[in-house]
């Protein structure tokens, strides 16, 4: 989402009523940063808060965590172990550095390998724990880590869901 002021994108002309000298406008940040904004007077040939002090920082930061993203590397051995990363998102991209502490995840989306003679399929696990089974995990400033084994040989599309939360 872009940046906007007075519903207008940062960058395009908008009309503010001025009153003894200065205006309000609702301001709509949706990047976690420190944004410096200006503002220029089309009406002078001097651009007004081109630097410094005439600037307003603002910081923005993260909205709360709606979705989570599963990253790791693209292949593995089937049985190998590979860590995994779980990352908190907030609708506008930015990492869910408030998602803090232990949440309950739950891993989907790799199947069982098929068992050899006599023995019990075995199936995906992060940190010991099957697929499809919450498991504890700890984010810190919105992203936790894992190990996980998968067992099949497949494309697999790993998920996870943590409470309301879950992979797109």
């Amino acid at each position: 989402t872009d940046p906007k002021v007075a519903s207008t994108k940062f960058g395009l002309d908008t009309t503010l009523s001025f009153t003894d000298g200065a205006a309000t406008g609702s301001m709509v940040l949706t990047k976690a940063e420190t944004a410096h904004v200006a503002v220029e007077d089309d009406s002078t040939p001097t651009k007004l808060a081109a630097a410094g002090t005439d600037r307003l920082a603002v910081t923005v930061v993260a909205a709360a965590a709606s979705r989570l993203k599963v990253t790791g590397t693209a292949s593995q051995t089937a049985g190998a172990s590979k860590d995994v990363t779980v990352t908190a998102y907030d609708t506008y991209g930015n990492v869910a550095t408030g998602y803090e502490g232990s949440k309950s995840v739950t891993f989907s989306g790799a199947g069982v390998s098929p068992a050899p003679a006599g023995a019990a399929a075995t199936g995906p696990t992060v940190g010991s724990t099957a697929f499809g089974t919450g498991m504890s995990l700890t984010f810190t400033a919105g992203v936790t880590t894992g190990t996980m084994v998968l067992t099949k040989a497949e494309t697999a599309h790993v998920a996870a869901t943590a409470g309301s939360l879950s992979t797109a």
